[in-house]
């Protein structure tokens, strides 16, 4: 992508917030929503936005390590005994890897970073967990 802001130097890179592409997408996951990736270029970490409506996704394992923040609305994860643990503007949601969530939104805006999934599929992985395509 070829942006007057966008800009690399050795170990630093800008992403200005006009050059995020949203992403739109009516998932099955019920969960209604948009992805902008900041970072996805097959580093250990990837990050992004997520602009979720009310919905819930899927439950899955998580195959990385995961931190959310949220920048809007409530988000937050259902864990496998039924707990859920929703986060507000301005809280962070720490994810360890390995466990069992369903993700949860309702009017969300987030910033998430991720580890890499152990199979490598790490950008593909989270559009799925979301229901939306990347």
């Amino acid at each position: 992508m070829n942006h007057p802001r966008l800009c690399r130097a050795v170990g630093v890179q800008l992403v200005p917030q006009d050059a995020l592409d949203f992403r739109s997408q009516d998932v099955a996951s019920s969960m209604n929503g948009a992805l902008a990736w900041a970072v996805h270029d097959g580093s250990a970490l990837v990050s992004g936005f997520l602009r979720a409506r009310n919905g819930t996704s899927s439950a899955h394992d998580l195959d990385h390590d995961e931190v959310i923040h949220v920048l809007g609305g409530r988000f937050g994860v259902e864990l496998e005994n039924g707990a859920l643990i929703e986060a507000v503007p301005g809280e962070t949601l720490n994810l360890a890897r390995g466990t069992r969530v369903r993700y949860v939104a309702r009017d969300a805006l987030v910033f998430f970073v991720r580890t890499e999934s152990r199979n490598g599929a790490h950008v593909r992985q989270v559009a799925q967990a979301v229901g939306i395509d990347a």
